[in-house]
């Protein structure tokens, strides 16, 4: 079982990386994403996965909202795209702030975001049920299921993320020390 680069040639995922993301999120450290991929790699996937999760809830409340829900929704959805690019730009550019930040930001979306989205599911099922056609009724039912999924896999995965950037920070701070003798 070799490695190549950044890539393990047998994660499918393997028992050890089962292991390795239990121990993680137990001791908040990881020295690679899913133990065979590297962490600045990690850290693209997690954006990339945000990216296309974030899809989903912005679909259903275009569709159905208000103009004060969609603008609500705009907003946190305007302060999620800003943690992402931070979160990006921190790994390309090497630096700790930007990831800091991320850290900050996505933690308090981590804990208030279930509820928003639960308020959203619940306004999405109490629409008026008279005006809705037996296609209506599957759409919203499926909207519905596809955001509880969504809302669940985010919450539950939302702490490996955390602890892959934050481990991801602390290795770039420990490299800025050793070259700059400081914290940049």
């Amino acid at each position: 079982m070799g490695c190549f680069d950044d890539f393990c040639c047998c994660c499918i995922p393997c028992q050890n990386c089962v292991y390795s993301i239990c121990d993680s999120i137990r001791h908040l450290k990881v020295s690679k994403f899913c133990c065979c991929i590297g962490l600045k790699t990690g850290v693209y996937i997690v954006a990339l996965y945000l990216v296309i999760m974030g899809v989903f809830p912005a679909y259903s409340l275009i569709s159905r909202g208000s103009i004060t829900k969609v603008l609500f929704f705009s907003v946190v959805k305007a302060v999620e795209i800003l943690a992402i690019l931070l979160l990006v730009i921190g790994a390309q550019t090497r630096s700790p702030k930007f990831i800091h930040v991320w850290l900050i930001l996505t933690t308090i979306a981590w804990l208030v975001k279930p509820v928003i989205m639960v308020v959203f599911i619940v306004w999405l099922d109490n629409q008026p049920i008279s005006k809705r056609s037996y296609f209506q009724e599957r759409t919203i039912t499926a909207e519905i299921i596809t955001l509880a999924i969504v809302t669940i896999l985010n919450f539950v995965l939302t702490p490996y993320f955390l602890v892959v950037a934050k481990s991801y920070r602390s290795n770039l701070i420990k490299e800025n020390e050793r070259e700059y003798g400081r914290h940049i």
